[in-house]
């Protein structure tokens, strides 16, 4: 850090401010050419029209653009750090028409370790919500029943402004469905994050930056989503910005949201020498209700010292009703069973978080301070009744009632420093972080025995994780790698890991410690019609907290479920080299796993079976994924994405568990036509494949669906959206086992043919409303709380 100071010697900064009759531009393009016409640097303006850049002491020229505007342009001599002032752009009367007839806006681009894909000001999602908007993602596979997201074949990590939410796979697809594409600026896709990222994941990292629209004095847009499947379903959201003073800004978001749902499962179980099968249907039917709301407030102490705080708030509530059947046939027969299960769920938590920012200079120099507390709580209550009859159904041969309670409760402090300083064409960032967990969880499991609830010790414990991870990073950034058109950034992230889990009942312990370093390097150029990258990351996957309880889940009278505290973290080389061209982006990508964990299927005795999640030897993923759009004729767009990828697992067990050794590619995709329809009506047709997969020890059978989507703004306040989600029904899922010894097919149907009908208004008076995020340091860790 003493030899920082050296990259400024004989540099200034230049900077200013561009504005037309109406007050700041935003997004426009400043570019300086040096006395040979060459570009020596660009920059983009900020929502306040401002912008600064660092050059070396001489003679320039400097341009600025803006789509609809004649160029500006000024020279100037830099000998010590100069002030434009207000740059005033005039409209381009006689080519204005012209270009907003025939200009075409690039739906991604590449900036350093990610792409970015413009939202707000792209007329392809007026009217959409952020779930529909991602299926446009280069690389991106978003399940449209579950609203899961994967990347090369693995599951994705979800930021909304660089923060995780904490809610289950169903409530971020609510979440997602209830924020409009009018409140997305732009999302970033990372597929190969870099040091400065959490080592955490395999999947890349999918950030979505919410915006404003710099409006005058407050702005709030009300969304409500009404959906009809087998039942009607509701969420309904509202986003207000408001700015009290020119120091005070506040920005609160809330969602509230009523669901029901139904899904119909068959699941068809062999056990070999001795035989028996077991052959359940069941339905369940799921009633939920959720309240989440976030509020950030930030206060500008001094124009180079800003707080930012954000405390966010969610609960939920929701109870399922399942009836299931089960024929069990074994060398005595068939034995019948019916029957019934209510589960009942109160999810809840608190995050509260702090930041504080010191701009050191005005060129980027700053210094960041995050602190988070995270706090939530989450009670299971299930009761069970089964009843087994004689083959002929005229007796009862035993009847079982079992209930249970689980509560489980997580506490993570989190703090978070961070250093950035820019260097000649490129910047140093340095950075630390601290966290700790504790998370508690408990199951009491009762048998009904002569009319008394007795406690059956052999599904009741407790189980305490507490876990330290201290971590630091160093990155930099060249945009010129020895004066080549190459761009470099590189960077090393450590990790240290002390962990310990107890069981209080019987004193058990077990500890682990562990140091970790993980290198990335990512290498990008660029020709004027494409550019082209390669990087490298390691990675780990730390298991969630859930898979180290030993304690053992009931699922059915003869399926349990048990944790595993000896599961230890994976590590992962991940390799990429992708291309980019004017619409169309192209990755390839080759990923191996050492001790990735996987959901093994275990025989106890001869009538039993037990999920648990166990390390295994290798895995590799290997593969390719082609994304892009076209305009075809006239309105008429095309869009594609299309991937191919390859699973290996190879593992060996010493137990009664078959080996794994097991290969196999699938491929993916996505096919819209998006046009304008009379009345102002845009419209979209699409189609998505998912072919089989898979997963080790189990494999996924392939499924499609068609989509239906038809947007209509009504004027500057109002739009209307229309989705029609499978409309043939044909989305179903299946899954198998192909053990020796085990047989398993499941075929799950979760009616997925729904029409949705979204609405959404917006309204906005006075002054300028400012843009803000509060970021949070504990993403990573709360994803394993889930």
């Amino acid at each position: 850090m003493l030899l920082l100071p050296l990259h400024s010697f004989c540099q200034a900064t230049v900077k200013g401010m561009v504005v037309d009759s109406e007050g700041p531009i935003e997004f426009a393009n400043v570019v300086v050419y040096d006395a040979s016409n060459n570009v020596v640097d660009g920059a983009i303006t900020e929502p306040s029209g401002r912008f600064s850049l660092l050059l070396t002491t001489g003679r320039y020229r400097l341009e600025v653009r803006y789509l609809g505007y004649q160029t500006l342009e000024t020279t100037f001599d830099l000998e010590n750090s100069l002030d434009l002032g207000r740059l005033t752009l005039s409209l381009d009367e006689n080519n204005l028409s012209e270009v907003v007839i025939t200009a075409t806006k690039k739906l991604v681009t590449r900036s350093g370790d990610k792409l970015i894909m413009g939202v707000a000001t792209n007329e392809l999602f007026v009217g959409r919500n952020s779930l529909e908007v991602l299926k446009y993602a280069p690389y991106l596979n978003v399940d449209s029943n579950t609203g899961a997201l994967s990347m090369k074949g693995n599951e994705s990590t979800l930021l909304i402004n660089g923060k995780a939410t904490q809610m289950s796979a169903s409530d971020i697809r609510n979440y997602l469905a209830s924020l409009p594409s009018e409140k997305i600026k732009e999302i970033e896709i990372i597929s190969n994050p870099s040091a400065r990222y959490e080592a955490s994941g395999r999947g890349g990292i999918i950030n979505i930056i919410t915006t404003q629209k710099q409006q005058r004095g407050w702005e709030a847009t009300l969304n409500s989503r009404t959906s009809v499947a087998q039942f009607i379903s509701n969420n309904t959201s509202l986003n207000t910005n408001i700015r009290l003073s020119e120091k005070l800004s506040i920005n609160l978001y809330g969602i509230h949201n009523l669901t029901n749902s139904v899904r119909d499962e068959r699941r068809f179980e062999e056990l070999r020498s001795p035989s028996i099968t077991y052959d359940y249907e069941k339905r369940d039917t799921t009633q939920g209700r959720y309240n989440y709301l976030t509020n950030n407030v930030l206060y500008q102490l001094s124009s180079s010292h800003t707080l930012g705080a954000e405390i966010t708030f969610y609960d939920f509530t929701g109870s399922t009703n399942q009836f299931n059947q089960l024929l069990i046939t074994d060398s005595d027969g068939v034995t019948p069973s019916i029957g019934d299960y209510r589960l009942y769920q109160d999810r809840a938590y608190q995050n509260y978080s702090l930041n504080y920012d010191i701009a050191i200079d005005s060129l980027g120099h700053e210094l960041r301070f995050v602190f988070d507390y995270y706090q939530s709580t989450r009670e299971a209550d299930n009761d069970y009744t089964n009843v087994f009859f004689t083959e002929s159904t005229d007796s009862i041969i035993a009847q079982n009632e079992r209930t249970s309670f689980s509560p489980i409760t997580n506490d993570i402090v989190s703090t978070q420093l961070d250093y950035t300083r820019p260097i000649r064409k490129g910047s140093i960032e340095l950075g630390a972080k601290y966290t700790t967990v504790d998370n508690e969880s408990s199951t009491t499991f009762q048998n009904l025995v002569e009319g008394t609830f007795i406690i059956d010790p052999n599904f009741s414990n407790a189980f305490n994780y507490q876990e330290q991870i201290l971590a630091g990073y160093a990155s930099l950034a060249l945009d010129s790698l020895f004066k080549s058109n190459v761009s470099l950034q590189t960077g090393i992230r450590a990790e240290y890991t002390d962990g310990e889990g107890r069981i209080p009942s019987n004193n058990y312990r077990q500890s682990r410690q562990y140091l970790n370093v993980f290198p990335s390097v990512f290498l990008s150029t660029e020709t004027e019609k494409a550019s082209y990258n390669l990087s490298y990351s390691r990675r780990i996957n730390r298991p969630s907290y859930a898979s180290f309880n030993p304690t053992i889940f009931y699922l059915t009278d003869f399926t349990s479920q048990i944790g595993n505290p000896e599961l230890q973290p994976s590590y992962t080389h991940a390799l990429e080299a992708g291309v980019s061209l004017s619409r169309w982006n192209l990755l390839t990508y080759y990923n191996i796993t050492e001790g990735e964990p996987r959901e093994i299927l275990k025989r106890l005795d001869a009538e039993t079976l037990q999920y648990q999640w166990r390390n295994i030897d290798r895995s590799q993923v290997y593969g390719m994924s082609l994304s892009g759009n076209e305009t075809l004729i006239g309105s008429l767009r095309l869009n594609v994405r299309a991937s191919w990828y390859g699973k290996s697992y190879r593992s060996t067990f010493e137990d009664n568990v078959d080996n794994i050794d097991v290969s196999k590619g699938t491929f993916q995709g996505r096919i819209a036509l998006n046009a304008s329809l009379p009345w102002g009506v845009r419209g979209e047709i699409a189609f998505e494949y998912n072919g089989p997969e898979t997963y080790g020890q189990f494999e996924s059978a392939e499924n499609y669906a068609f989509y239906i989507n038809l947007s209509k703004r009504i004027n500057n306040q109002f739009s209307l959206y229309l989705n029609v989600v499978d409309p043939f029904d044909n989305l179903r899922y299946a899954f198998k086992n192909t053990q020796r010894e085990i047989r398993t097919t499941q075929f799950r149907n979760t009616f997925p043919r729904t029409i949705s009908l979204t609405a959404i208004l917006s309204l906005s008076a006075g002054t300028k409303t400012k843009r803000f995020q509060i970021d949070n340091s504990n993403r990573d860790v709360r994803n394993r709380t889930n």
